[in-house]
């Protein structure tokens, strides 16, 4: 048996995959867990940050990931719902994409633009349509910018911002995600947010880092989360989820919201994960076998006389093949290949399939779209990016979504080169 410790409460997870939920041992220190042994204000608000340090040994200490700066080795794209981040080793960024909200310094830039320049000691950035963190090496600290008005830069302030301001107190971060409105970071076991994320669990509203949830064998967030969905994955090869998502175990439909995390039973050896209100999928070994479970529409093969609305539980998806890396939004899902190609499957409505064809409706995966070799894919909203092992920047899907440099009105179904941009 295999105890999974959520705040109070305790799942242990036996060999079958059934879950015994019991009373954590811990649950009378709950208060205590719950404000890292600080007590918050009126507000919600820690009135001193300094021991979310915690028990770690040495919180100054650099991340083992990067004994010396630059901590990148090479160029990383990540998605923000409607727009694009490009992260250089020396801690330039470009930005591209909408924004929801209309604030200075909210980029809704068309074309790549300078964003803030960070340390060559980042190790990892995330974002939502309003704000934006990042991991750096050195103490394993975070730095957040762009609105702060639900507390969600973590500075204890609830001021927006142009430049990256530290996470107050927060040491010894080993992985981030930000969902809207709240960021969230894991040390150790220990899950921390700052903001308001009521749909994630993430109450009170906070302007500085609280302890959340505790999750035995954690190694990482999915990354990216969608606005309202979070998932961590697990050394024993499985993985937790909460907000809303279509949970897997009672099949209750894509916007089942579960306020602590559960297992995503069913699947094992997971590799990648990517997580997303209406469906998700995932890349479990043995075989680099891609997994998806959540409604149907667009994510599985349509051949099937009468198939039922949902995939209650992880299901192969039919003519993919090894992948290792899967990214899924609500309309399609994309992969990479071991040979860094990419191949797209799903809703074709808006060119997501990216091999240009004219052909709406659901695409089972087929040809691979037309790429040089890729690094990573970073999946928005209503379109993909790739970036290649040349760090050009190609993206397709719905020109609504705002990281194309087209006409608004007309889907890109085939890839553009964003980054450089090409020649008019």
């Amino acid at each position: 048996m295999r105890p999974l410790t959520l705040g109070v409460l305790t799942l242990v997870v036996g060999c079958a995959g059934s879950v015994v939920v019991s009373p954590s041992r811990d649950a009378a220190m709950s208060e205590t867990l719950g404000d890292v042994g600080v007590p918050a204000d009126e507000s919600g608000n820690r009135s001193d940050a300094t021991d979310v340090h915690g028990d770690v040994a040495d919180a100054t200490a650099r991340d083992p990931r990067c004994p010396s700066p630059p901590c990148l080795r090479h160029t990383i794209l990540r998605s923000h719902r409607n727009g694009m981040w490009l992260v250089f080793p020396d801690g330039r960024t470009l930005h591209w994409g909408g924004a929801q909200i209309s604030r200075p310094g909210i980029h809704s830039d068309r074309f790549p633009t300078a964003g803030p320049h960070l340390s060559s000691d980042v190790l990892d950035v995330q974002g939502q349509s309003d704000h934006n963190c990042a991991l750096l090496a050195d103490g394993g600290r975070v730095v957040c910018w762009g609105d702060g008005g639900s507390g969600q830069l973590g500075n204890r302030t609830l001021d927006f911002s142009l430049q990256p301001v530290e996470v107050a107190g927060l040491r010894g971060v080993t992985s981030i995600a930000v969902a809207s409105n709240s960021s969230w970071a894991l040390r150790g076991t220990q899950v921390f947010y700052w903001g308001f994320g009521p749909g994630l669990g993430g109450t009170p509203m906070v302007s500085a880092p609280r302890a959340s949830f505790l999750i035995s064998g954690a190694t990482a967030f999915a990354n990216p989360p969608s606005s309202n969905t979070m998932g961590v994955l697990l050394l024993s090869g499985g993985a937790v989820a909460w907000g809303a998502y279509f949970r897997t175990d009672t099949g209750e439909g894509p916007f089942g919201s579960r306020l602590a995390p559960e297992p995503i039973a069913g699947i094992r050896g997971i590799t990648s994960l990517s997580l997303s209100p209406r469906a998700s999928c995932a890349i479990a070994e043995p075989g680099r076998t891609t997994w998806c479970w959540g409604d149907r529409y667009g994510l599985f093969d349509t051949l099937q006389e009468d198939p039922p609305r949902y995939q209650e539980s992880p299901a192969p998806v039919l003519g993919v093949g090894e992948l290792v890396e899967v990214a899924v939004n609500e309309f399609f899902a994309c992969g990479v290949t071991p040979a860094r190609g990419v191949l797209c499957w799903g809703s074709n409505d808006l060119g997501g399939i990216g091999i240009g064809s004219n052909d709406r409706g659901v695409l089972p995966p087929g040809a691979l779209v037309a790429l040089p070799p890729v690094r990573e894919i970073a999946m928005g909203n209503r379109a993909v990016c790739a970036l290649t092992m040349e760090d050009e920047v190609y993206c397709w899907g719905s020109a609504e979504s705002s990281v194309l440099t087209v006409n608004e009105n007309v889907p890109q179904r085939s890839p553009l080169r964003v980054y450089p941009r090409s020649a008019p």
